[in-house]
C-alpha cells in the first residue's frame, strides 16, 4: 500500500501480549485524538459489545476520520451481532465480500461497496495429469458444532461423499481441515467401505497461515471441491474456496450457492452442479477428458485468477473510497491524499491467512 499507493497503514489486532496492547493503545489514541479528516478507519470482524466495542464506538463519535466497516460473512446466522449492527449503523461506508451481502444490508441505507475476497499469488501451479485421479477440499471442517445446519462437514458428508460411490476409476481424495480423531475415524471408515476405490488423505498437522504449503497440496489436485449447503449464510459466501483452487490452476466442482456462479464457468473453469448425481457425472466427465482438454481448463482457471488477485482488490478499494476522498477535498480543500494519508485497520479477531483475511471459508 505504501510502496505502490503512498498510503501508510497501521494494523490493530487486539490481544493480551504486551506488544499488542501497546500497539492497540497507540492506534486508539491516534484514531481518537489525532486522526484527520482525510484518514480512513477500517473496522473488520468486531462483533461483541464489550470494552473493545465501546472504545471503537467512542472513536467513531469523536474522530474526524472516515469510518468503513468491512464484512465478509453473514455473521448474524451464527452469533449475536448487536455490536456489529451498531457499528455498521454509525459508519460512513460498508464494504462487503459478496453480492448477497449487499442485499442483506440494504436496509441500513448506507453506501455499500462490493469488494470480492482477494487471493495472494500462487506459490505452486498444477502441472500435468495425475496417474491416479486426485480431487481435494480445504476448509473449516471442525465448525460443525457451532453451525451444524450449514457447516462444511454437512456439505462434505451429504453432497460430496455420496457422489463418490460407484466410480469406475480409482481416486485419491484429500481433505484438508478435519482434525478431530472421531471425524477422521468416521471418514476413514467411509473410505474403507465405499463402493469405489478411494485413497483418503487427511493431513494431520497444518499451519493455516502457511499459504505456500497449502498451495503445494492444492496444486497436486485434478479437481477442487467447493460444494456448500444452500443456506442464507452460505449464499453470502464470496466463493473464496473456488478462487483458492483456481489460482493454482485447478478446476472446481461447485454448486450455485454464494458467488460460486460468478467464478465457476461450467465446462470451462469447472462444473456447476445441483445434485449429487451431477457431481458424480462431473467427476466422470473430467476423468474422461483428453489431456489437452484438461490443460485448457487449467489455463482458463489461471487466466481468470487476476480478477480476484490482491492487486485487483487494492484497485477496487481505492475506487470505492474515491467518492469519500473527493468529497473531503471539496469540503475541506485538501489535496489528494499522498504518503501522509493513513489507513487504520481495526480487527476484532485476527484473520486467517488461508482465507486471505477471512476465517477459514
Amino acid at each position: 500500500m505504501k510502496r505502490h499507493h503512498g498510503v501508510n497503514v497501521q494494523w490493530i489486532f487486539p490481544g493480551y501480549q504486551p506488544l499488542r496492547v501497546l500497539r492497540a493503545i497507540r492506534g486508539f489514541l491516534y484514531c481518537r485524538f489525532f486522526a484527520r479528516s482525510k484518514d480512513i478507519i477500517l473496522i473488520h470482524k468486531v462483533y461483541s459489545c464489550g470494552i473493545y466495542f465501546k472504545m471503537i464506538k467512542n472513536i467513531i463519535y469523536h474522530t474526524r476520520a472516515t469510518i468503513i466497516y468491512d464484512i465478509d460473512d453473514a455473521e448474524w446466522w451464527r452469533q449475536p451481532t448487536q455490536g456489529m449492527d451498531t457499528l455498521m449503523r454509525l459508519c460512513d461506508q460498508i464494504h462487503v465480500g459478496s453480492t448477497q451481502l449487499i442485499n442483506d444490508l440494504n436496509y441500513l441505507q448506507k453506501p455499500i461497496a462490493h469488494l470480492t475476497s482477494c487471493i495472494h499469488p500462487p506459490h505452486h501451479i498444477h502441472h500435468g495429469v495425475n496417474k491416479r485421479f486426485h480431487i481435494g477440499w480445504v476448509g473449516g471442517y471442525n465448525s460443525h458444532e457451532l453451525t451444524p445446519e450449514f457447516s462444511h462437514k454437512n456439505a462434505i458428508t451429504n453432497l460430496l461423499l455420496p457422489a463418490l460411490a460407484d466410480l469406475p476409476f480409482a481416486i485419491t481424495l484429500t481433505l484438508i481441515g478435519p482434525s478431530r480423531e472421531d471425524d477422521i475415524r468416521a471418514l476413514q471408515h467411509w473410505a474403507a467401505t465405499c463402493s469405489s476405490d478411494i485413497n483418503l488423505v487427511i493431513p494431520r498437522i497444518l499451519n493455516w497461515s502457511d499459504e505456500a504449503k497449502l498451495d503445494s497440496l492444492i496444486s497436486q489436485w485434478d479437481l477442487g471441491i467447493a460444494l456448500m449447503i444452500d443456506h442464507p449464510f452460505n449464499r453470502a459466501k464470496s466463493a473464496f474456496k473456488a478462487k483458492q483452487y483456481m489460482k493454482c490452476g485447478v478446476p472446481v466442482i461447485g454448486n450455485r450457492v454464494g458467488d460460486n456462479e460468478a467464478f465457476i464457468i461450467d465446462r470451462h473453469t469447472g462444473y456447476l452442479t445441483e445434485t449429487t448425481t451431477e457431481v458424480h457425472n462431473a467427476l466422470r466427465h473430467h476423468y474422461q477428458l483428453a489431456k489437452v482438454e484438461r490443460h485448457a481448463m487449467h489455463q482458463a482457471c489461471l487466466s481468470l485468477s487476476p480478477k480476484f488477485h490482491i492487486d485487483e482488490f487494492v484497485k477496487q478499494f481505492f475506487s470505492s473510497i474515491a467518492p469519500i476522498i473527493n468529497h473531503q477535498t471539496e469540503d475541506h480543500h485538501l489535496e489528494t491524499p499522498t504518503a501522509d494519508w493513513k489507513a487504520c485497520s481495526i480487527h476484532g479477531e485476527r484473520p486467517n491467512l488461508v482465507e486471505a483475511n477471512n476465517s477459514v471459508d
